[in-house]
C-alpha cells in the first residue's frame, strides 16, 4: 500500500485499493461503518482488508482529515489557511467526546450539522507551524447529537496552547488503544510471557516440533492455531487470540482446534483451550459451563506518560568537593 499519493479522493475507487493513503482508508472505514465510530472500529474495519496497516498510525490518520482536531496544523495538508466549508479534500471527519464518557467518535463532516472551522495563521502561537484550528466566526457550531437528541460535548472548542497539548496527548491514548490490536502483536506477547501465565495451576511453555515453534500451529484443514503450549506435564494447551470482544463463534473455533489436537498430537495427554479477548461476554462465560477445559482471559492495556527532569550540572550537585562550608 503506497502513502502520499495525493492523487486519490477519499472515498472514490481508484481502481487499485493499494493506491489509498492511511488517511484514506481511514475516512473510507468511516464512511462503511455508517456512524459515529471510534479509533478502534476504524483500525479494526482497515485491517480487515489491510493486515500490514501500521495501527500505531490511526491517531495522525484521523487527525489530519478531522475539521475540529486541534492539532492538525502539524500536518503538510493543513499548513495553509481555510475554511471547511471550502470543500477541501482533507476536511472529511467531525469528532465528538460522547456526553459522560472519555470516548472519542469520528462521523462524517457535514458544513449545516457541524459548524464550520477554519485553520488560520497565529503569530503569536508558540508551535513552530503557528497554525491554529477555531470555530469561524461565520458559522455556528452544532452541540447536539441529532441521532441521539443528547448534548455531546465539542473537542476543539478553543484554541489555546494547552488545548493543543490536549488533542496531541488523545492521539497518544488512541495509540494506546491500538497498540494490541493486531493479534500477532498480541500473541508475541503471550507467547513471550508464557511462563508467567497459570492454566489448571500449572507453567506453560511453546510446544515445539519439527512443523512449528508453536506459534501458528498449522492444522490438518489448513487453519492455524494461534498458540500451541504445553504444561509441565506435558498436557496441551490451546489458546485462541482475539484482539477486540470474543465472539460467541470463538468457542467453536477452539474447540475444533482442540479436537484436532487431541486426535493428531495429544497421545493420551489431555487437551486444554484458552481464548484471550479485550473482553469477554456474558453468552460466552454461559457457553463455556458446558465445556469445562476452557479457560478465558481478558488482557488490559496500560500507557503511562513520565515527566522526565532536565539534566542539572555535575557543579551544582552535592559533593565532597561543592559543600558549602569547606
Amino acid at each position: 500500500m503506497a502513502t502520499g499519493n495525493d492523487e486519490v479522493v477519499p472515498g472514490e475507487d481508484p481502481g487499485q485499493s493499494e493506491r489509498k493513503t492511511g488517511w484514506q482508508l481511514a475516512y473510507d472505514a468511516v464512511c462503511k461503518l455508517g456512524r459515529p465510530a471510534t479509533a478502534r472500529e476504524v483500525t479494526e474495519l482497515i485491517l480487515q482488508e489491510f493486515p500490514d496497516y501500521k495501527v500505531s498510525n490511526v491517531a495522525p490518520d484521523l487527525g489530519a482529515i478531522t475539521v475540529n482536531h486541534l492539532a492538525r496544523g502539524h500536518y503538510q495538508p493543513n499548513v495553509v489557511p481555510r475554511r471547511t466549508d471550502s470543500g477541501h479534500r482533507y476536511d472529511l471527519l467531525y469528532k465528538r467526546k460522547v456526553h459522560g464518557s472519555d470516548q472519542v467518535t469520528y462521523e462524517r463532516y457535514i458544513p449545516d450539522l457541524h459548524g464550520v472551522w477554519e485553520i488560520y495563521i497565529d503569530p503569536d502561537a508558540t508551535t513552530k507551524s503557528k497554525v491554529r484550528v477555531r470555530p469561524s466566526s461565520s458559522g455556528a457550531l452544532a452541540g447536539v447529537n441529532c441521532e441521539a437528541g443528547q448534548p455531546t460535548e465539542l473537542v476543539g472548542e478553543t484554541t489555546t496552547d494547552a488545548d493543543a497539548a490536549t488533542a496531541t496527548d488523545e492521539d497518544l491514548e488512541l495509540m494506546a488503544e491500538t497498540v494490541f490490536h493486531l493479534e500477532r502483536q498480541l500473541q508475541e506477547f503471550i507467547a513471550s510471557n508464557l511462563s508467567a501465565i497459570r492454566v489448571n495451576g500449572k507453567r506453560l511453555r511453546l510446544y515445539t516440533d519439527d512443523t512449528s515453534s508453536g506459534l501458528e500451529y498449522p492444522t490438518g484443514s489448513g487453519r492455524r492455531i494461534d498458540i500451541l503450549a504445553v504444561d509441565e506435564d506435558g498436557n496441551f494447551v490451546v489458546f485462541e487470540l482475539k484482539r477486540g470482544e470474543a465472539p460467541d463463534k470463538a468457542i467453536g473455533q477452539l474447540t475444533n482446534y482442540m479436537g484436532w489436537v487431541s486426535l493428531n498430537l495429544a497421545r493420551q495427554k489431555s487437551v486444554t483451550g484458552v481464548i484471550v479477548a479485550r473482553s469477554i461476554n456474558a453468552r460466552l462465560r454461559e457457553a463455556i459451563i458446558a465445556v469445562p477445559n476452557v479457560s478465558l482471559f481478558e488482557y488490559r492495556l496500560r500507557f503511562d506518560l513520565d515527566a522526565v527532569p532536565p539534566a542539572v550540572a555535575d557543579s551544582l550537585l552535592p559533593g565532597p568537593d561543592n559543600t558549602r562550608g569547606h
